[in-house]
């Protein structure tokens, strides 16, 4: 697997954009908590991607309402899992393909999906 890393780091990609983004693609940033608290102010955000931002966990992950496509792949994910629905009820597809999900009980919370 190759490593898509770019210069603009996630957070800072975030400050430059719109706030009634409906599709934010961070894939390649590296992320952190300051980043997922940021958005937040994506109310009507319905399309997020952020594969290989080195994200661990899902814990802090912030509410985002309109939220129907979230994609996490290949990142060091291991739990978090049962935030998602809390966070996203509209969530429609989920993808957390080549991720470390550490026990896989966390799943059953994304049944109510």
């Amino acid at each position: 697997m190759f490593s898509r890393r770019v210069s603009v780091s996630a957070l800072e990609f975030l400050r430059r954009q719109d706030r009634t983004a409906r599709e934010i693609v961070l894939d390649g940033r590296l992320a952190d908590d300051e980043c997922l608290n940021a958005l937040q102010e994506f109310r009507q955000l319905e399309k997020l991607a952020m594969v290989e931002c080195g994200l661990n966990t899902l814990d802090n992950l912030p509410a985002l309402p309109n939220l129907r496509v979230l994609i996490v792949n290949d990142n060091g994910i291991k739990d978090g899992l049962q935030r998602i629905p809390q966070a996203c009820p509209k969530l429609q597809k989920l993808s957390l393909a080549g991720n470390r999900i550490a026990d896989w009980t966390e799943v059953v919370a994304l049944s109510v999906l």
